[in-house]
């Protein structure tokens, strides 16, 4: 019997010293938690951590201000293209009969090479009134106002439901854009050879292509936007 109880009870032995020495290790490690952190150890803990939030907030706050920059200058594009646009449809809808002395085109260019404050004026069918089967004529301009050339100004809109003496006159100024560094208006009879003035009182006549070219100071940099227009809708 002693002969077959032996190696079982070897294993026995190796099992329970086994507990037990996992038993003391649990043990130490209980006294070390019950202990706590040094202050050594909790210092460098705090360290870190302000690390971490130094660099997390210095993300946060640069990915933010390109966020906002890059709304702003999407922004500022899309209202130069809407501007664009207008003053596209405007010239689409222009009115000129020669034996009309009142129904006008004049252009007239002002300022140095990409720092144009260019003035353009027409006699135009105004924005919805040929839905009404009337179709009414009136003076539309649009021209850049600067305090100094070299210095950006603001580009207005000049509106008159009438078409008066003075065509050139009156009416209500609306503001479209600021910060305009350059308006600039050429016009061609053939795309070929192009003016920087017009007058129909002169030529008799209307051109038959009209560059528009608008320089915007956006978040600081010069962007350059070009258009170009074919009058004639409505030429009599």
């Amino acid at each position: 019997m002693k002969f077959y109880l032996t190696k079982p009870l070897r294993i026995y032995n190796k099992i329970k010293i086994f507990f037990i020495q996992e038993e003391a290790k649990l043990s130490r490690a209980l006294k070390r938690l019950k202990k706590g952190f040094t202050l050594i150890e909790i210092a460098i803990v705090i360290l870190v951590l302000s690390i971490l939030f130094v660099v997390l907030f210095g993300v946060n706050f640069t990915v933010s201000k390109i966020s906002k920059n890059s709304s702003h200058i999407a922004q500022k594009r899309t209202q130069v293209i809407h501007v664009l646009n207008m003053i596209q449809s405007s010239i689409r809808l222009v009115y000129y009969y020669p034996e009309q002395d009142k129904t006008v085109f004049f252009g007239k260019s002002n300022g140095i090479e990409n720092s144009r404050s260019d003035q353009v004026t027409f006699t135009s069918i105004l924005p919805g009134s040929e839905l009404s089967g009337g179709g009414t004529v009136g003076e539309v301009s649009y021209y850049l106002k600067k305090d100094n050339i070299m210095d950006t100004g603001k580009l207005y809109r000049r509106e008159e439901n009438i078409v008066d003496e003075s065509p050139y006159s009156g009416g209500a100024h609306y503001l479209l854009l600021d910060n305009v560094v350059s308006f600039h208006i050429q016009y061609s009879i053939n795309g070929v050879d192009w003016q920087d003035n017009w007058s129909s009182r002169t030529t008799r006549r209307i051109p038959r292509m009209i560059k528009t070219k608008i320089i915007v100071k956006i978040a600081g940099k010069e962007e350059i936007f070009e258009t170009l227009s074919i009058p004639g809708v409505y030429l009599k």
